[in-house]
């Protein structure tokens, strides 16, 4: 599991949401981990298929889509890790005091 001591920046990032949310129109949907994860996937998927359809005409554009077809894999797992950091401080908001 990740810890946001593990995770630096990405933590930041991901807590820095509630702030987001309420100054972007982009976010506001987005109420509680899964519309998160479900509107960053949304946008994860128009960007694999801009990749998809771009076709390429010389080498270096080949080098390029294959390039950034190796990043969207790690974006996809950076998206995981951010909404697995975001439903466990989500969670601990949110849970019953015990």
């Amino acid at each position: 599991m990740l810890s946001p001591d593990r995770c630096g920046q990405l933590f930041g990032t991901v807590g820095a949401i509630m702030y987001i949310r309420g100054k972007t129109h982009s976010f506001a949907d987005v109420h509680d981990p899964a519309s998160l994860r479900n509107l960053l996937f949304e946008w994860h998927a128009r960007l694999v298929s801009n990749i998809g359809r771009f076709a390429p005409s010389t080498d270096a554009e080949v080098s390029d889509q294959l390039f950034m077809q190796s990043l969207v894999e790690r974006i996809r797992v950076v998206i995981e890790r951010a909404i697995e950091i975001e439903s466990h401080r989500w969670q601990a908001i949110h849970s019953p005091a015990r």
